[in-house]
């Protein structure tokens, strides 16, 4: 169990480091990386968490990523908990190959990009359009 937690923290510590390599672009002048391996590593060991558990740890892991990445207070913890739903409601439909894990990934960020502009939109922190948020930041 320890070493699920462990490839969770060493996903989010790629992601630091990808993010330290390739900063993000505010001002969606272009194109730019917004990097998922954290979130990729958490939604793989959440699939094996039933219950309580990996709600839990979904709810810490998102206030960790709010108050010391983000700076969003309960905004991507509002997000991690709806993802978490998701991967429930996925992990009753699949099975557990590798190319439906990999689905699941990828499906995951997709949710989480589109939650994020959703919320954005919601408060009034973007004005773009939706095209231009997928364009630039998923692709």
């Amino acid at each position: 169990m320890l070493y699920n937690y462990i490839f969770v923290l060493l996903g989010y510590l790629v992601d630091s480091i990808l993010n330290i390599l390739f900063p993000v672009k505010f001002a969606f002048e272009g194109m730019y990386f917004v990097p998922c391996i954290g979130l990729c590593a958490i939604v793989l060991m959440i699939r094996k968490l039933k219950g309580i558990e990996g709600l839990l740890l979904l709810l810490f892991y998102g206030m960790v990523y709010d108050f010391l990445y983000a700076n969003t207070p309960f905004f991507y913890t509002l997000v991690y908990l709806l993802i978490y739903v998701v991967i429930q409601i996925w992990s009753k439909l699949v099975n557990e190959s590798i190319i439906e894990s990999v689905v699941l990934c990828i499906s995951t960020i997709f949710t989480k990009e589109i939650m994020v502009y959703l919320f954005m939109k919601i408060s009034g922190q973007t004005t773009i359009g939706f095209n231009t948020f997928v364009s630039n930041r998923l692709f």
